[in-house]
């Protein structure tokens, strides 16, 4: 017998809302700087804020204080990013869960950065590194190491791993800024983002792989790349966390300057009749290059990646397996098939193709050469308007002859 009720008629509510969908998404690992101890070798893994949003005795990175958000800028951008990835709908797209390696005070010191870049490597599941609080930071001689370094390092070890198949992309900001110095200082901060791509300084980073993301509200542009499908361009969807009026204001060439330079930023993006908050473009640095590579902006470049995953997926079987008159066409035709697919998906273009080769050098080698064509997106539309000349006349011949 229950003891603890009186006599009535009780509710308990459930809600129904189901953790919304999946597909196509992408998983994070956030790595940066707290006040916590800090371990670059462990990597947590969190299902939802409530987890994160707790001290570090009962599992949790810490408790997030609107009124002192800067003073823990991990749990900031987690905090941020949680916003977006909220849902209202069981058909909206949400992220499942995301890594973390909470570098703590230990980021202070270049190379347990270095560290927690291998770390992220063992989680073969994350598509997107998203770095956070890099600032002061000094080498064991504790000599300034510049944010740059920290940049390129990141970029070879992505590098590295995509050889064996862990492809991923990375993303940077600039912190630490307040929210408030980031509409106070604009110049300031936008001329620093750009200097990381600018090939006239001595060092400089123009790299497919590596994203710059302005400061304000990061950690809702890492959820709004998350949460945009491979095939589509990550500027395309509105943010569900951000209305009209938000995003901090640039003229036209201030925007201009900042995509030229490779340099991902927000804005409202208009019409007459409405205003939407979204990504202007989710250029990589590669963008800032004279030359411009094909993969320079990250829809191509996840796209690719995709493929090249799948690819992979189909691939492994033959591992191992013997290399014979049948087994080889097979893999050929399983190439192809995914390529049939892809293009009728519309995700990739006609002219993507995989051609299946025995390597003349290693007898126990395949050669796989792939001619990757990704969907465009539409950038601009170009209206040529011709003004006629007025009509004479606009009284109808009809009703003067009546």
């Amino acid at each position: 017998m229950n003891k603890n009720l009186l006599p009535g008629l009780y509710i308990d509510e459930i809600n129904t809302l189901t953790d919304g969908d999946n597909e196509d998404i992408k998983i994070p690992i956030f790595i940066g700087t707290s006040p916590n101890a800090g371990d670059a070798t462990k990597v947590y893994k969190f299902k939802k804020w409530e987890d994160i949003n707790k001290s570090i005795d009962n599992g949790g990175l810490g408790v997030y204080s609107s009124e002192t958000p800067d003073a823990n800028i991990l749990l900031k951008r987690l905090y941020e990013f949680y916003e977006e990835n909220s849902i209202s709908s069981s058909t909206e797209k949400k992220v499942p869960y995301v890594y973390v390696i909470d570098l703590g005070k230990l980021g202070a010191t270049a190379s347990n950065w270095y560290t927690a870049m291998l770390t992220a490597k063992t989680k073969t599941d994350v598509q997107i590194e998203a770095y956070v609080g890099i600032g002061d930071v000094k080498d064991a001689d504790s000599n300034a190491v510049s944010q740059l370094a920290i940049m390129l390092a990141a970029y070879t070890s992505i590098e590295t791993e995509t050889k064996f198949g862990n492809i991923r992309n990375a993303f940077f900001t600039v912190d630490p800024y307040t929210d408030a110095e980031c509409v106070s200082k604009l110049e300031e901060i936008d001329n620093k983002l750009k200097q990381f791509t600018n090939a006239d300084n001595d060092s400089y980073i123009q790299k497919s792989r590596i994203g710059i993301i302005e400061p304000f509200l990061y950690g809702k542009t890492i959820a709004r790349i998350c949460l945009t499908p491979y095939y589509i361009e990550p500027g395309y969807n509105v943010y569900r966390s951000v209305s009209a009026g938000t995003f901090i204001e640039r003229t036209r060439d201030e925007e201009l300057s900042l995509e030229q330079a490779g340099v991902i930023f927000n804005r409202d993006e208009e019409t007459s009749k409405e205003s939407y908050p979204k990504i202007c473009r989710c250029v990589s640095t590669a963008y800032a290059a004279d030359n411009v590579p094909t993969d320079a902006l990250f829809h191509a470049r996840f796209n690719c990646d995709n493929f090249i995953r799948l690819a992979l997926d189909e691939e492994y079987a033959q591992i191992k397996n013997n290399e014979t008159a049948t087994n080889i066409p097979l893999v050929q035709s399983q190439m192809d098939a995914l390529v049939d697919q892809e293009i009728a998906a519309e995700h990739m273009n006609e002219g993507t193709s995989v051609s299946v080769q025995e390597s003349t050098d290693d007898a126990y080698t395949l050669i796989n050469t792939f001619n990757l064509v990704p969907v465009n997106h539409t950038n601009a539309i170009l209206n040529t308007v011709y003004i006629k000349e007025a009509v004479m006349s606009v009284t109808d011949n009809n009703n003067n002859n009546s």
